[in-house]
């Protein structure tokens, strides 16, 4: 390991500056989480990634040959192509191993927490940037052309790697995605030391690379069967899913249902339909995920149970939607699917719709205005009738809109006169009255 420790040495400074900035880093997230401190360890992590690339680029392979192949013949080329190579790039990857560990050290589920993040990659697109480097310097491109370069590359590859990871969903694709950035990182390696022709490079290339990834899945797994925290098994679970393996899927489906948490259930249906698997949810389990502790989640369940026959009572729903309402984070009157999903079971219930509406707050006003225009009952419009005269403008208009749904009429507009002009209110007294008489 002489080019190693020559390397090592000559860094020897740059290295103890950085293991005092992780400590110190270390120190701040568990006391004091000062997020100045986590930015200059980042940033210096950079420079010193760099610099490793820069001193290993300006090792002259050829002088080490005779030493090596005394020492080791037969494998004097793949032990320095190893140390020269593949250790710079292995340092760089284990101080993003060291950051993501001393990130998530906060984490109720830490180490856990930070295992999956490294194997999900985080902090290490340092890698791909110091590889640019390494190919601009180890080809000694002129400065005026270097700089640029490098400066140029690294910046297409955040955004065409950030655009990709957006819009990317599950599956094949995500695979791909990952098979290609190890097929390219160590095809550059391998052909600028060897000089390979092209089959065997990519050959190689591809082979380490599905070697590399295999031993990814085999690390999730076996962290899966080392883990007791069920949330962590299901991080683990939805890594998996998304590379396109429905590992334990049951499992993962039985901890949705069981927690109700939104993301989990959002995260279950977008990788299940971008994979073709089935989501099979039986009408009770359906009606559970419904009444959850988010509304946004009850209004995404509501958008799937109107395309389905399942029977709702209607009492909770309703019972729902008022205790809901006095969350101040939950956003009820915009649950349009879920005030739809009561408007399908509301007839015979319309003096409990129009009891709640009275004694309801805001939100819960304009979530059964809401209610009351899916459900096109006239019986409503005495009730909502004062309220378009309201001080409350969203009330206001609410009412009034949930009126032109109701009665089909829209004399503020026809006439062009405020929505709380007598005439307008006229107009719906007497379609009211008309329409109590015809019966």
């Amino acid at each position: 390991m002489v080019i190693t420790s020559e390397q090592l040495k000559r860094m020897g400074l740059f290295i103890i500056l950085l293991v005092i900035l992780l400590l110190y880093n270390l120190y701040s997230k568990l006391f004091f989480n000062w997020y100045g401190i986590d930015l200059i360890v980042r940033s210096y992590s950079f420079l010193f990634s760099f610099l490793c690339i820069f001193n290993y680029t300006h090792i002259d392979s050829k002088s080490y040959t005779s030493l090596y192949t005394t020492r080791h013949p037969g494998y004097a080329h793949l032990i320095i192509f190893f140390e020269s190579r593949i250790i710079p790039f292995l340092l760089i990857y284990f101080i993003a191993m060291l950051h993501t560990l001393i990130d998530y050290i906060n984490n109720n589920s830490w180490p856990y927490s930070a295992y999956i993040a490294i194997l999900d990659g985080r902090y290490t697109n340092i890698i791909f940037y110091s590889l640019i480097l390494f190919v601009v310097l180890r080809y000694k491109i002129k400065p005026s052309i270097a700089v640029p370069l490098f400066v140029g590359g690294s910046i297409a590859f955040y955004i065409v790697d950030k655009f990709i990871y957006t819009n990317l969903t599950a599956g094949f694709a995500i695979v791909s995605v990952k098979l290609i950035k190890l097929t390219v990182l160590i095809g550059v390696l391998v052909f600028e030391y060897f000089h390979v022709n092209f089959p065997q490079l990519f050959l190689t290339a591809i082979v380490t690379a599905c070697i590399l990834f295999s031993g990814t899945i085999g690390t999730y797994i076996f962290l899966y069967s080392t883990v007791k925290h069920a949330h962590v098994k299901k991080e683990i679970q939805f890594k998996l899913l998304r590379y396109g393996i429905p590992f334990k899927i049951n499992e993962l489906k039985n901890y949705v249902l069981t927690q109700r948490q939104y993301n989990d259930y959002q995260l279950f249906l977008r990788y299940s339909s971008v994979l073709g698997l089935p989501v099979n949810f039986t009408d009770e389990e359906w009606n559970s995920l419904l009444f959850s502790e988010n509304t946004q989640m009850a209004d995404e369940v509501a958008s799937v149970l109107l395309k389905k026959s399942i029977a709702i009572p209607f009492n909770s729903i309703i019972d729902y939607a008022y205790s809901m309402s006095f969350k101040q984070n939950e956003k009820l009157q915009s649950a349009g699917n879920l005030s739809r999903l009561a408007a399908r079971f509301a007839d015979g219930n319309e003096k409990t719709i129009i009891a709640t509406f009275e004694k309801g707050n805001i939100s819960l006003k304009i979530w059964i205005m809401s209610v009351m225009g899916n459900h096109k009952k006239i019986i409503y419009l005495p009730v909502l009738l004062p309220y378009c005269a309201d001080t409350n403008t969203t009330l206001a208009t609410t009412a009034y809109s949930t009126l032109v749904q109701i009665t089909g009429k829209n004399p503020s507009a026809e006439r062009n006169i405020p929505i709380n002009d007598p005439q307008v209110l006229k107009v719906f007294k007497d379609f009211y009255f008309q329409s109590s008489n015809m019966k």
